[in-house]
């Protein structure tokens, strides 16, 4: 392939989520503003169609992922990457609150009587469980997000586009002041936050899937069909 036809394929990966994303943004928000009251709010709320689809998009990127371990030679970056997506899949639907006393990531989880002694025992297990997957797998990986980064690779520049969208969806819970030092009264501007926070959240798991499907085209074209152990 040309440099020319590799720049244009390049872009046109990286066109169609960023088109797929905003048509995303605009139906939701257009959705959400049309909607009022209790409506709105089972819209937006846990349980409801957006919280449901981010959901849904973690756990096909785990499915992916998994599967497409089973073949390629990627596997181990394949694996790793799909339990993190499971992980956030579990977050999505409030796991760390909803078979527990109370939310996990609360000191008072820890420190107080609330919970008894063994579920304190079975949680920290399990969150050192997910520390020593995290720490693992940005010692393996991080490099790889960098070179990607760098070189600008489709699925590199749209998981970076993502977590971004998912890191400013979480960031607008800070933002009342700015909508309202524009004149938007507080309970307006409390609404049209929560609606840019679901959003912005949906938004970043689609591009987060968006970006696992990217990559399994890019490895399927580029590695020979032949899996390596896992230990590779």
């Amino acid at each position: 392939m040309d440099p020319a036809q590799h720049e244009a394929t390049r872009l046109k990966s990286l066109a169609i989520p960023a088109v797929l994303i905003v048509l995303l943004m605009a139906v939701c928000l257009t959705t959400a503003g049309t909607l009022e009251g209790d409506a709105r709010q089972a819209f937006l709320g846990e349980g409801g169609p957006i919280e449901t689809t981010s959901a849904f998009c973690y756990i096909a990127i785990t499915v992916l992922l998994c599967t497409f371990s089973f073949w390629r030679y990627d596997r181990c970056f394949a694996i790793e990457t799909g339990a993190l997506s499971a992980l956030l899949a579990a977050r999505e639907l409030d796991f760390h609150n909803r078979f527990t006393t109370e939310g996990v990531f609360r000191s008072s989880f820890y420190f107080r009587d609330l919970a008894s002694v063994p579920e304190k025992i079975v949680v920290s297990i399990i969150l050192l469980g997910i520390a020593v997957l995290v720490i693992d797998y940005a010692r393996r990986f991080t490099g790889r997000y960098i070179r990607g980064l760098l070189t600008l690779t489709p699925w590199v520049v749209t998981v970076v586009g993502g977590f971004g969208l998912i890191v400013l969806g979480k960031g607008m819970d800070s933002s009342t002041w700015a909508f309202e030092a524009v004149g938007v009264e507080q309970q307006l501007s409390i609404s049209m936050i929560n609606m840019l926070e679901e959003s912005l959240e949906l938004s970043g798991a689609v591009a987060l899937l968006c970006a696992a499907i990217l990559y399994v085209r890019s490895a399927s074209r580029e590695r020979s069909p032949r899996a390596k152990p896992l230990s590779s």
